[in-house]
């Protein structure tokens, strides 16, 4: 049965609600049915116990709990979804290590993202390091006593040192090409302390004695010549090019003063007179000292030799063939 509701009129008293008897009736209609539905029709029964309710309540309590199983299910697969990508991560942190002034810099990459995680305490691998590896001869390997820089671009592998200002210079370490190489190659280091002379550098005799090593040849065929620095360490052939004996000039060579170029102290050059024609003679700028036999300065002949060597700042001492 629908509720029934009490006709109270539009206003007090004005005769059109339900009379008093109907709207009695109305009021023992709505409980007795109230009655029935929780009790026997003349007594309320306790809620608890009501049927009607009991199944109510049970379908709500099998809701509740199919609809927190699923929450439950969720979360355990959310749980499991973390758990595999932290796996993941803790792989790629495992395939990024790296090890820098005492700290451990880890990153995981993922595309052109890189997650940076730095922990500021010492940490110490007792495994082999490979890292940016996919490979046995690929990225850089590091085992007890051994690091090895494979390359997998197509170009020969290197290592770079930066300056300590803002990174703006660096020296690269470069392999050799490939159709460079005839087998491998042993680079040993030098046991003093010092500088190392590259093909390029041949000035500086304060680690190395560059005549020794296997000086590079320079030949000069105008008829003068002022030491550079660059050409420290050279084998200098002086061909001056004169028509006949009688004609000849002298090759002059200028040792110049310290303030105009400053050649590195132990500076050493090498000239040989090879041109049939012209003698050579040193002469030096004003200012700076020059040592020889008997103040000699001259190289007369061809096939005679001459070194000049730079011992303080603007003194030099000279040795050979001098006449």
């Amino acid at each position: 049965m629908a509720k029934q509701t009490i006709n109270i009129g539009t206003v007090a008293n004005d005769g059109t609600g339900d009379s008093v008897r109907t709207g009695g009736d109305k009021i023992n209609d709505n409980f007795n049915e109230i009655y029935t539905a929780l009790g026997d029709g003349s007594s309320l029964n306790d809620v608890v116990t009501n049927a009607t309710f009991q199944s109510t309540l049970a379908n709500t309590n099998t809701y509740i709990a199919a609809t927190a199983l699923a929450d439950r299910q969720a979360l355990a697969n959310t749980n499991s979804f973390i758990k595999s990508q932290l796996a993941n991560t803790n792989l790629a942190i495992s395939d990024r290590l790296q090890v820098a002034n005492a700290a451990v810099y880890l990153q995981v990459a993922n595309s052109t993202t890189f997650l940076n995680k730095t922990s500021e305490v010492a940490h110490s691998v007792t495994a082999n390091v490979a890292i940016d590896s996919v490979s046995a001869t690929s990225g850089v390997h590091i085992s007890n006593g051994a690091i090895e820089v494979y390359s997998a671009t197509g170009s020969p592998s290197y290592i770079d040192f930066y300056c300590e200002v803002s990174n703006a210079h660096r020296t690269r370490v470069q392999s050799a090409a490939h159709s460079d190489y005839s087998g491998d190659v042993t680079l040993t280091l030098p046991v003093n302390t010092g500088t190392l002379v590259g093909t390029a550098s041949n000035n500086d005799f304060t680690s190395t004695n560059q005549m020794r090593l296997g000086a590079p040849v320079k030949t000069t065929t105008a008829n003068a010549y002022t030491l550079a620095i660059a050409d420290a360490g050279f084998y200098h052939r002086l061909n001056y090019a004169n028509t006949s004996e009688s004609g000849s000039t002298t090759v002059g060579i200028t040792i110049p003063a310290n303030s105009t170029t400053a050649i590195p102290i132990g500076s050493e050059y090498l000239f040989v007179r090879t041109g049939s024609n012209s003698a050579f003679q040193f002469a030096n700028a004003a200012g700076v000292v020059v040592n020889s036999d008997g103040g000699k300065l001259r190289v007369r002949y061809q096939w005679q030799s001459a070194v000049c060597k730079k011992v303080a700042t603007d003194e030099w001492d000279i040795i050979g063939n001098l006449a």
